[in-house]
């Protein structure tokens, strides 16, 4: 497969509705859809689609249904590597924890 960036703006766009569709998911109000850990959320999910993208592309991963569910969970999981990372090297408290 060819890199091909209409295919790579898909996914990265699919990859944003995912994070969009969780950010609307645990938001209460209107203004919780602004908040850092919303705005956190979605770059983390657009970045996720990128990386889902190369993976689409080295090693034929299944495609743009599981790229919104990786834009969904980016955030948790890595902010679970993060935590895990911290607690390995020793480093103080869990800033990235979502309360």
């Amino acid at each position: 497969m060819v890199f091909s960036l209409c295919d790579c703006l898909v996914s990265i766009f699919l990859a944003a509705i995912g994070a969009v569709s969780y950010v609307w998911f645990w938001s209460r109000r209107w203004r919780d859809l602004i908040t850092f850990k919303a705005i956190r959320c979605i770059v983390l999910g657009i970045f996720a689609g990128f990386a889902y993208y190369l993976m689409r592309l080295q090693w034929n991963a299944p495609d743009h249904f599981i790229t919104m569910m990786v834009g969904w969970f980016a955030s948790d999981f890595l902010s679970a590597i993060a935590k895990k990372v911290k607690q390995i090297l020793g480093i103080g408290n869990d800033s990235l924890e979502v309360k």
